[in-house]
Formats: structure tokens, sequence, C-alpha cells
């Protein structure tokens, strides 16, 4: 995992529109163009805030003139939009009335671009000091992200309540309108059905878009068939199916995963691993690194009611994901958003750790990029913006890596309008290097030892059985510290909770008993993706990934599941392909569902049992990619 994967030294620039008469030609670099096109040694030519022309070099002319910026080696995306944000009353880990004023406002959507954000859409809770920031942008330059809002959330017990909240949100001019279909998980009066579908309609007579915030499959399906227009938060209870993808789909409604949401609802009970990153701390004070790192504060986090609700959005987390990648497969727009700006959701980072989310469930690097991009404006009908084509606003971050090839890091935003090359973190390399000339098998070692790193390219933990180490086992204080980076630079693999049993402590005798909660390792419920995701980032940094890889694992249990899940997100890029070979069938399971038989002879015989065994488990994790010995 990567703490900031898409962009690589977001070097410059957030160009305003209207910035000034001058012309800018960009020549000599990549251009990803936000819809999933991508043109090489390409110019792009700025005239008063607007992109005049882009293409090919062959194709597109240098205006006499005009000032030439040399970005060979660098990809010019567009600005990133965040789909559902919030610019709001919060100053530090507080939130409150009084933080509404628009110098915290302005304070806010600075923070968002030195992010590369340029755009957030604002989905609820906007007041004048909003409207007024969102309406003096049309006249530009500016130095802060745009800002779309959405106003007050509509509400109401009744449908003639929701009728007239929702006109008093409409006379406001928002750029859009949201409502909240959610109980809370059980500790909240839930917008009653018929108020909704009022305000969805009346939304429509004001021709006004409608997003809206659910929780549960059943709410989804019914507000997209009365006609809401985004789905501003994942489905989190149940898995999603055919019939809710094509609704989507046939509707053209959007769906924005807010997956950072859940993240920040349970984190706050240990350290996050990224507390002390400096591409989190540049943008937050000394004391807010010292108060999530403070365990008596954790304590206290573990001990309220929000954090056990936490937990069960944790749970809800893992749903989502699946959620995400099974709609992203079935055609499904996806819209990057993250519902920061509230305390705790940090604008900025946090969008960079959803798109690395993103990535995990599944997408493409350039799904996500799309999503972040051209989708997330198409979604909110936007035509200014996320995508470089001619007559649009020229938010353009130059990036020192290509977020199409290999997930990139992101170093601080430089507005001086020059593009300096950043360095890459460990483990943000590209598919195949230049020059490798790799095996083309490899296998990786299947012992599973208690600390989660597995005995791969020639690290051995040292926690192995004295009698399995061998001369080699032991990492030395510089093996030590590469594997802690590498793992404290990917949030997503952060360590899961100790959860207490005092009951079952004090029934023992024992001061205190404590279960490590491995349930929230993307399904896989298993630390064994640890040592695979550094096993297979490790051999890619070694250069030895060529095109072709088959790599080995001795079962399809967790094991073999953990280097499914890590070989299909290096499989989705479209310089290599990645396939799995098992090495042995487990039957410790048989008579069980989900069936783990590896041969389709013994799923035959299995069936003719009764035992039902359909693909086994591994099989449908890997899909096409499945690769049998």
């Amino acid at each position: 995992m990567h703490s900031r994967p898409w962009l690589s030294a977001l070097a410059a620039l957030l160009i305003p529109a209207a910035a000034s008469a001058q012309v800018t030609a960009f020549v000599g670099g990549r251009v990803i163009d936000g819809t999933g096109q991508v043109v090489e040694n390409a110019v792009l030519v700025v005239r008063d805030g607007r992109i005049a022309s882009v293409g090919p070099a062959a194709r597109v002319n240098v205006p006499a003139g005009a000032t030439r910026v040399d970005v060979s080696g660098k990809t010019i995306v567009p600005g990133l939009v965040n789909a559902h944000g919030h610019v709001a009353a919060t100053s530090g880990l507080r939130s409150s009335p009084e933080f509404y004023t628009r110098d915290n406002l302005i304070r806010q959507l600075r923070t968002y671009a030195d992010y590369g954000i340029t755009s957030v859409y604002s989905l609820g809770d906007d007041q004048a000091a909003g409207f007024t920031l969102r309406d003096e942008q049309a006249a530009g330059p500016l130095d802060r992200a745009r800002l779309f809002v959405a106003g007050t959330v509509i509400n109401g017990a009744t449908a003639d309540e929701a009728r007239a909240a929702t006109d008093a949100a409409a006379d406001a001019h928002p750029d859009v309108l949201k409502i909240r279909v959610d109980d809370n998980l059980g500790t909240s009066r839930k917008m009653p059905e018929p108020a909704w579908r009022a305000a969805i309609a009346r939304a429509h007579e004001r021709d006004l878009r409608m997003a809206v915030h659910i929780f549960y499959l059943d709410d989804a399906r019914k507000t997209v068939q009365a006609g809401a227009d985004f789905v501003a938060h994942s489905v989190r209870d149940v898995p999603v199916d055919t019939a809710f993808a094509d609704l989507l789909t046939s509707r053209n409604v959007c769906y924005c995963p807010t997956l950072t949401r859940e993240i920040s609802t349970f984190v706050y009970g240990s350290t996050p691993e990224w507390a002390t990153d400096p591409f989190f701390t540049r943008s937050v004070s000394a004391d807010i690194v010292s108060q999530i790192s403070d365990p008596a504060r954790q304590a206290q986090v573990r001990d309220s009611a929000g954090y056990k609700l936490g937990l069960q959005y944790k749970q809800g987390l893992e749903v989502a994901m699946r959620n995400l990648k099974t709609l992203s497969d079935a055609g499904a727009r996806i819209a990057m958003g993250t519902d920061t700006g509230p305390p705790g959701r940090f604008q900025g980072f946090f969008e960079h750790l959803e798109m690395e989310m993103m990535a995990d469930a599944g997408l493409t690097p350039m799904q996500v990029l799309v999503s972040a991009t051209g989708d997330a404006t198409r979604c909110h009908q936007n035509t200014d913006i996320g995508v470089l084509a001619e007559g649009k606003l020229a938010d353009l971050p130059v990036l020192g890596a290509n977020p199409w090839r290999t997930s990139a890091t992101c170093a601080p935003s430089n507005r001086s309008g020059s593009a300096d090359n950043g360095s890459a973190r460990p483990g943000d390399l590209a598919l195949r290097p230049p020059g490798s000339a790799p095996d083309p098998l490899f296998s990786l070692c299947a012992i599973c030892v208690i600390c989660g790193y597995c005995a791969i390219c020639g690290v051995t933990a040292t926690f192995l059985p004295p009698r399995l180490r061998p001369a080699s086992a032991f990492f030395s204080e510089s093996e030590f510290a590469a594997v802690d980076a590498f793992f404290a630079a990917r949030p997503a693999l952060m360590p899961t909770p100790l959860v207490s049993l005092p009951r079952l402590a004090a029934r023992l005798g024992v001061g205190e008993l404590l279960v490590k909660d491995e349930t929230a390792r993307f399904g896989l419920n298993a630390f064994k993706l640890l040592g695979a995701r550094f096993a297979i980032e490790q051999l890619a940094s070694a250069g030895r990934l060529p095109e072709e890889t088959t790599l080995v694992c001795a079962s399809e249990g967790n094991h073999g599941r953990a280097v499914a899940h890590t070989a299909l997100r290096w499989a989705s890029a479209p310089a290599c392909t990645v396939r799995l070979r098992v090495g042995r069938t487990r039957r410790s399971h048989r008579g069980k569902a989900p069936c783990w038989c590896a041969s389709r002879q013994l799923r035959r015989r299995r069936a003719r049992r009764g035992g039902g065994c359909g693909p086994s488990r591994l099989e449908r994790d890997l899909g096409h990619l499945v690769g049998r010995v």
C-alpha cells in the first residue's frame, strides 16, 4: 500500500481560470486526459486559464510568442475532483458553528489544492460563506480548490415537510441537493420513505439533482428507483446484486464509495501508521499529530459509543470494497469521494488514501484516475473540469511519474510554475522496470509466521522456530527498518485491533486476554496478506516481474488467497499479466462450503456426493486469472 498512490511530484500547476492573458504551451510530456486516453509527446496550450488545444506534438502547433514549458518525462493529468467532500465548520479535531468562517473555508480549500484536489463538491451543511466563495470563483484567479455546494441537508418527517425543506434549500441556488436515508446503525431515526420520495420529486421539479446518503442496499435500490441521481456512499450491509448494478447503469446513476469515511470511525483507537508520515503532517498541526498518537486519548476513543459503532463500520468497509469492485466490473460509473471535512477526516491526505483503497478493491490505476477526474465531473454534470480537452478549465497537476503504469508518491505542490521531479518511496515501482531480465517463474514461500512476514525474497523472518531457521534467517537492523517502513507507508495494511475478552480472562484467572481481530484484511481474514504483499512488491522492485509472470504458492488456502489478492492488483495493469499456480489440493475442508478443492475431478466427485462444490474459493477470487498446474 502507498500512502499517496497516484501523484508523484505534484510539481505545478494548479492554473486558475482567467489567470492572465498569457499563452503557455506545455511540451514533450505525457497527457492522460481524464477519460482514459493517453497521449505521448503531447503539446497542451493554455490561454486565459482554459485549454486552447491539446494533442500529439505532430498535430498541435505552439502559438508564436507562447511561453514554452518543457515537461518531458512528466505526466499531465486533470486536477483531481472530490465528488463527495465537505468544507465544514471544523478546526483541528473539533467541530463548532463558530468555525464556519470565510478564512477557515479558504484554508480548507487551499489544503485540498495542495494535494492536487482542485475541485470539491461539499455535500451538505453549506452556509452563506460557502455559497459566496462558490460564486466568487467564476471571476478567478484562484489559489484554492474550486467549491461546489449542496446547502442544507434536506429532512422532514412528512412529505409536505420534505417538499418545503427542498424548496428552501433550492432557493439558495446550490449545485446539487442531498438527503440522508440512514439510521446510523439503528441509533437514529431514518427519514421516512414518503418524505424522501417527495424530496426527490421536488428536487427534479426545481431542476436540481439529488444525492442520497445510504448505508443499506434496500435503501439504495429504492432511492435510485425513485429518481436519486447520485449514491453518495457505499452499500455496506450486504453484497450488491446484479439487479442493483443494472439499475445504476440503466439510469446512469453514479456511485461514490467514500471508503475512508469508514476508516475514520475506528482508526483512532490506536495510532494510525500514517500519523508521522510527512505527506500527512505537512498539512496538519503538531497538536493534531500529538492528539491522535496519545494513548490516553486513544483509550477514551475505545471506550466511546462512537468507536463501538466504528467497529461495525469496519466490518461494513470490507463489504464496501467488494461491492465497489462488483459495480465497477458491471459498468457502473464510479466517482471518487471521501466525505472529508468533519474532524478526523483529513482533507487532501484522505483523498489519496481513498484512491489507494480503490486500487486495493481491484480497480486498475487508470480506472481510479478516471473516477477522480472525468467520471467525477460527469457524475455532477460539470462540463468545465475533470477532462483535458479544448475549452476546459486548465487545472493541471504536472506529475513526475506515470500514474497509469505505476503507483507513485506525491510530493508537496510547487506553485512556482516549474515542474520538479520527485522521489518514489519503496514499493512505488513500475511493473516492468526498464532493462529487467527476470526469470519466468517464481516460487513464493508458504511458511506462515506469527508476525505475518513470510520468508520471501531472501528476507526470512526471525520468528521461525530455531530448528527451522537457516543461517541467514535473521533480519538485520536495516532489514527490520525497511520492512517497518514498507508497511508504515501503506495505511490499509494498518495493524488490526486487539479485542479484549474480560469475562473469559476472569474465568481463566488471567489479568487480560486479547484476541487479534483479523477480519478486516480485505475479506481474507488472515495476516498472510502482509507477507504476500511484501513479497510481490519486492519482486517488482528487483525487476523480477516480467510481462508474463507465474506465481506459485503451496495451497489455495489463506496463503494462496493472499497471493491471489496481490497478484490481481499487479495483473490489472496493461503491462503485466499474472497467473497463479496452486501446487497441491487442500482437502481438510471436505464437506464444507465454500469449496476448497483444486482439481476439477475432485469437485465432480464431491458434487456427486451432494457436496455442491462449484468453483473453488480461490477461483472465485481470481476469476480468469487462475492458472492450474
